[in-house]
């Protein structure tokens, strides 16, 4: 009679550096328990990590560790992947585990993912290094990508086939710099999330990082269902040294062709004080889909106002600017300064528009000219429903309502 399989082993070397890490996941494979947990830090580069014939759930968290699998053998019932802080070839793993069903990766220390897997339904990478994605997953329903050190278009590029995702987060670091605005901004990452993707949806990059644009991705489908409730976030500093001068905002944004499908708009500022409504109109003229856009600065690194005669506000015609913003129905700002100047173009070329929400910073007072200017502009646009705040004793007062 065959023994019972123990419903869990749980091994933890933190505390035992005298045993063999190798012995011991080959007496695991001995019972091979439904559930295996192993918490350690070695120093070993390569250890074999034994197939298990009745194990459903692995967890590993091995500190500075590398894995080996045997030149043959399954996992047979393995349905639940959790990887942290080691390494393992997941091309060679993958394919031995044909029932899998989740696969979580955080502090992913290698700098390829390549996940082939007809039963995935669930995945989640938050990568180290600048990495290579090579994913097909006709099955997968969720999937969670953070490749903030970026993509190496130079080394396999980037695939990702999923035809049936309803649930897309993807984070990346961006490098692009422009002087366009006086002085300069990067873009520092961008994030997008989308509950809904086109269910024949696939995202591919090259091999040599090119399509129509330099290191473009292009998203293609024959369905006409688009996604809902999307969110492009942007992060964006000033006065940077570093970035890439060769790269616009706009081929950043567009290397994943979301404009078309993403509704909310995020951009989180770290203006310093410089003026941003130049920027802001640039990028909503890039993202032509937006029906809500939200505005945050980081109130630590603001201040009022930059130094007399700075640059930020050349070319100043941004103010008088008309762009077409057909979509757009809700606006949230929170900062402190350039609002009222920014808040007039939007209210002048939204012609839908249904919402405004201002949240000024600790340092406005309901006394400020902007404040009293700010009320006098939204009672221009009565059908616009108004919410300004500010800030007092660390609770949001309201200003003015307009409903």
């Amino acid at each position: 009679m065959v023994a019972a399989a123990p419903a869990l082993l749980d091994i933890d070397l933190f505390n035992h550096h005298d045993l063999d890490p190798a012995s011991l996941l080959a007496a695991a494979a001995a019972v091979s328990p439904g559930e295996l947990v192993v918490n350690a830090s070695w120093s070993a580069r390569s250890t074999e990590l034994p197939c298990l014939d009745r194990t459903a759930s692995i967890k590993i968290d091995v500190h500075f560790a590398g894995f080996t699998l045997p030149p043959a053998g399954v996992f047979p019932a393995l349905e639940t992947l959790h990887l942290e802080n080691c390494f393992v070839d997941l091309g060679d793993m993958i394919p031995r585990c044909p029932r899998l069903r989740k696969l979580s990766i955080p502090f992913w220390n290698a700098t390829a993912v390549t996940v082939r897997s007809p039963s995935l339904e669930e995945m989640e990478v938050y990568a180290n290094f600048k990495i290579t994605i090579d994913i097909v997953a006709p099955a997968l329903k969720r999937l969670y990508l953070d490749a903030r050190r970026g993509i190496n278009t130079d080394a396999g590029g980037f695939t990702l086939s999923a035809p049936s995702v309803e649930d897309l987060t993807w984070n990346c670091e961006c490098q692009a710099v422009s002087d366009s605005f006086g002085v300069r901004w990067r873009m520092w990452s961008l994030s997008f999330s989308s509950s809904c993707l086109d269910p024949h949806g696939i995202m591919q990059m090259d091999n040599n990082g090119e399509a129509e644009t330099a290191h473009s991705l292009s998203l293609s489908s024959s369905s006409q269902r688009r996604p809902r409730g999307g969110v492009l976030s942007l992060n964006l500093e000033t006065n940077v040294m570093t970035g890439d001068s060769t790269r616009s905002f706009e081929q950043e944004i567009f290397r994943f062709q979301v404009t078309d499908n993403f509704s909310v708009l995020e951009l989180d500022l770290k203006a310093q004080g410089h003026v941003y409504g130049a920027i802001v109109l640039h990028l909503l003229g890039i993202c032509t889909s937006t029906q809500r856009l939200r505005v945050f600065l980081d109130e630590f690194l603001s201040q009022d106002s930059c130094f007399v005669s700075c640059r930020c506000d050349q070319p100043n015609n941004w103010r008088n600017q008309s762009i077409s913003l057909t979509d757009l129905k809700e606006v949230e700002i929170r900062g402190q300064n350039h609002e009222v100047d920014l808040l007039k173009v939007l209210l002048r070329c939204a012609t839908v528009l249904e919402r405004v929400t201002v949240r000024f910073s600790r340092k406005v007072t309901p006394s400020d000219c902007r404040c009293r200017e700010l009320s006098g502009i939204l009672e221009a646009y009565p059908s616009v429903k108004c919410s300004v705040y500010y800030l007092q004793s660390g609770k949001q007062v309201f200003i003015c309502r307009q409903q």
